[in-house]
């Protein structure tokens, strides 16, 4: 079993592929720096850069949108090729990290499928896929990877998840951090595990 060091270097690797694919940029990113910008007094500078920023903001927005069509296009036609279960999601997030590279642009679930799969495709197991918050009722929330979680722990008792293992944030964090600090950064919540590999599978790169 991999000591938290080693999850902790493979972790913040995985985040960093996912933050360096953003090319584009992260749309409610890029509107919230663009809002604190054009909000600060007596800096036009500043104030031109955050107009620069929002604009930015919508064209990334806007090319989400696209990715996030084909990526339902592409869950509906696994759905129809008979792929269901742990495999479908497996092969609908490596198709979501790929979407997402090509197009430089994302939001967390983008992110973390990007440190998900590379995660998979360096070998780095036991590793998650989940979503934190009210997700599933209302789309409020987040979705991060864990790397080394201990088999048969509680999804939602991180103090059960072990000492090696190590939360991937790409996004709101963009750091890796251990599940003792889970609370810290974001609160006491739901968590929902969409997809968990203890190992590679058939469609995993060898």
């Amino acid at each position: 079993m991999p000591t938290y060091e080693e999850n902790y270097v493979w972790g913040n690797r995985a985040m960093l592929e996912a933050v360096a694919n953003m090319r584009v940029g992260v749309p409610n990113n890029l509107a919230a720096q663009g809002v604190k910008d054009i909000a600060t007094p007596l800096i036009p500078a500043s104030q031109i850069q955050g107009a620069i920023r929002m604009g930015q903001g919508l064209v990334a927005k806007q090319i989400l949108i696209r990715v996030r069509e084909k990526e339902d296009e592409y869950a509906r036609r696994l759905e129809s090729r008979g792929f269901s279960g742990d495999a479908g999601k497996e092969l609908a997030l490596a198709e979501n990290a790929r979407l997402a590279v090509e197009a430089g642009v994302g939001q967390c679930s983008e992110m973390a499928a990007i440190s998900f799969i590379y995660l998979r495709d360096q070998g780095k197991f036991p590793i998650d896929y989940v979503f934190w918050g009210n997700y599933f009722a209302n789309k409020c929330g987040l979705t991060f990877a864990i790397l080394g979680r201990e088999s048969g722990s509680d999804i939602n008792e991180p103090e059960s998840w072990g000492a090696s293992c190590v939360i991937v944030d790409p996004h709101k964090e963009q750091l890796a951090f251990p599940p003792g600090m889970i609370q810290h950064y974001f609160g006491s919540q739901v968590y929902k595990l969409y997809l968990r590999l203890e190992a590679p599978t058939q469609y995993s790169k060898p």
